[in-house]
């Protein structure tokens, strides 16, 4: 799932429907990563490849140019506002407030008995969790 700009679309503002498909998505992807013999799509091996060269990069030593990098940590920092339902520049309470209803929104123990919802909501507030602590660590400095 991807929004307007061809960006991943946060987990947070899918539907139940957006979930699985990502979930389905990602599982693919996953299973093509360890056999490259699996059918992918044209997307998803453009996924790939970037994140092969990313990884390349990465374990070369190469780093992008500064710029990029400030670019590339703006569009992070406002996917993690995103996750959060928040718009960028929000404060720290407003953070800790959203996430706060956000878990409790998605809290997986609401889906114990459905396996699949329950991996998803899970898989949400992690998620939501990861944005929260780089947020919170962000405001804090």
């Amino acid at each position: 799932m991807t929004d307007g700009l061809g960006l991943p679309k946060p987990l947070a503002e899918m539907s139940d429907r957006e979930l699985d498909e990502e979930l389905q998505r990602r599982r693919r992807l996953r299973a093509a990563a360890r056999r490259p013999e699996a059918p992918i799509t044209d997307a998803e091996r453009q996924m790939l490849a970037r994140f092969e060269r990313q990884t390349a990069r990465e374990e070369s030593g190469g780093e992008p140019s500064s710029w990029v990098a400030q670019a590339a940590e703006r569009v992070d920092l406002a996917r993690h506002y995103a996750a959060l339902e928040l718009k960028p520049g929000a404060t720290l309470a407003q953070v800790e407030t959203a996430y706060k209803a956000l878990v409790a929104k998605y809290d997986p123990q609401k889906h114990a008995g459905d396996p699949e919802r329950h991996r998803a909501a899970t898989q949400l507030v992690q998620e939501l969790g990861r944005s929260y602590a780089m947020l919170v660590e962000r405001l804090r400095r």
